[in-house]
């Protein structure tokens, strides 16, 4: 997908809000697949995902993500509710369900991958079989493992902006709100380089218009005022960190096979996940659109549910409520 395209689509969805962000997303991509074909996936059935779950995680792979988070992120409460608490609630259980799914499928695929090794190996070693039958197990132990390989992902990768890494090395971090990532480290680097080159581009902006009012000002100014301290904005390159998440027991859901933007390798996790810091590194994130080198901090989580279950709850009951209230208030503007 080219890049005109997919701000097209952004664009579309944040004019047209959730209601009609999978027309818009439909549109804007050439993507006539429905809503039926992705719940027909093997994978959605196997993981027991309904329609709404499938509705859900397409709506979060598009722009309605920025604002599913964001409510989050400032928080919940029963007297703060958050816009869309059903979408939350799908979008929770479709992800916990679809990462137990893909496990199983991985560790199907790794068990595969050993029998058929071992079948190929006694093939080997059976002086009474042929070299026909020993080439055909060797071929399918072959294609195993390397089903099973490419089904194994053991890093992610997540371009961040504003973030001091200081911050992450001494108290770590929590994400309050789903959190995303790409398996592909090339695409997070561009997402977090794309960002930096936005927020130079509004550093420059504000700084223009320092400098038109201070101009303004000193022609009104007398020759005794002049010296007197001038406005500046601080020039300095923000921070820019790059993640390289590294789970062990807590594995995160692949979404691209659903997702709006396949090509961005998308995988999240539920919110509730701290992010221990494990260790970081600076590295060269790429080149800005002058052509200059963009310097960037990798820092190395290790992810782990966050283990208040009380927390947890009062979150799920709080998003119940809102899901209530707004179901009762749309029961009570139906006509009869």
């Amino acid at each position: 997908m080219t890049g005109s395209v997919r701000r097209e689509a952004t664009a579309k969805l944040a004019r047209t809000g959730a209601g009609e962000a999978c027309r818009a997303v439909t549109v804007a991509t050439e993507d006539t697949r429905t809503i039926d074909y992705f719940c027909a996936d093997k994978l959605v059935e196997k993981a027991g995902l309904t329609r709404a779950h499938v509705l859900a995680l397409r709506l979060y792979t598009s722009s309605v993500s920025r604002t599913v988070n964001s409510k989050l992120h400032d928080g919940c409460s029963t007297e703060r509710r958050h816009p869309y608490p059903a979408l939350v609630l799908n979008l929770v259980d479709a992800i916990q369900k679809l990462a137990v799914a893909q496990s199983n499928v991985r560790t199907t695929a790794q068990e595969r991958a050993k029998e058929l090794a071992e079948a190929a190996r006694k093939a080997k070693d059976d002086p009474d079989a042929d070299d026909t039958d020993k080439a055909r197990a060797a071929k399918k132990a072959a294609e195993a493992a390397a089903a099973s390989d490419a089904l194994q992902v053991s890093v992610f990768w997540r371009g961040v902006h504003g973030l001091k890494s200081e911050e992450f090395a001494e108290r770590s971090g929590f994400e309050a709100g789903f959190m995303s990532m790409s398996k592909e480290k090339s695409r997070a680097a561009q997402d977090a380089l794309l960002v930096y080159n936005l927020e130079r581009k509004k550093e420059a902006q504000r700084q223009a218009e320092v400098d038109a009012e201070r101009a303004e000002e000193e022609e009104e100014e007398s020759e005794s005022t002049k010296n007197e301290e001038e406005k500046t904005v601080t020039k300095s390159d923000p921070p820019v960190l790059l993640y390289r998440v590294v789970p062990a027991l807590l594995m995160p859901a692949e979404l691209s096979f659903l997702a709006v933007f396949p090509n961005d390798a998308e995988w999240a996790f539920p919110p509730g996940v701290v992010l221990e810091h494990r260790n970081e590194w600076k590295d060269t994130l790429g080149e800005n659109e002058a052509g200059e080198k963009v310097e960037c901090t990798t820092v190395e989580l290790f992810p782990v549910l966050e283990r208040k279950e009380e927390g947890k709850r009062k979150v799920r009951d709080v998003l119940a409520t809102d899901a209530q209230a707004t179901t009762t208030a749309e029961d009570a503007d139906t006509p009869v």
